[in-house]
Order: structure tokens, then C-alpha cells, then sequence
């Protein structure tokens, strides 16, 4: 069996897969069970990691956003 280097599967905080709702698939979630991405089986770690961390990077940067237009301005 092959070992996966565990730095190539970690995920940022906050996401997970699912591996159980769709059994044909691998399913990046959010922690709120929103879907961030579909994967076939045979899918490359690294490629799961890297859409969970373009996803993180999104939404932090979304939220930032976010909080400086209604928190401050005057």
C-alpha cells in the first residue's frame, strides 16, 4: 500500500472530505457542508489541497472586504 506524504493531504482549517454521499466521488466541503469541489477517486492530493486553499484564500479575502465596508468609513 501506498503512503501518502502527509503535507500533500492536509487540508486548511475548516474544510474536509466527504466520502460518503456520493460514493463515485471525493467531495471538498466547508465546515458548514457547503461543496467546494467534486473529484473522481483517482484524484492527485495535491489538487484537493490546492482548491481548499484557493477557496480559503477567497473567502478570507472576501470577508476582509466584507468587514471594511461595514466597519469602517467615516
Amino acid at each position: 500500500m501506498r503512503r501518502q506524504d502527509e503535507k500533500t493531504t492536509r487540508l486548511p482549517p475548516g474544510y474536509r472530505l466527504d466520502l460518503v454521499s456520493d460514493p463515485c466521488l471525493v467531495v471538498l466541503r466547508r465546515e458548514d457542508g457547503t461543496v467546494v469541489a467534486r473529484f473522481t477517486h483517482n484524484v492527485d492530493p495535491q489538487e484537493i489541497r490546492r482548491a481548499a486553499e484557493e477557496d480559503h484564500r477567497t473567502n478570507t479575502e472576501r470577508s476582509r472586504s466584507l468587514s471594511k465596508s461595514f466597519g469602517g468609513g467615516r
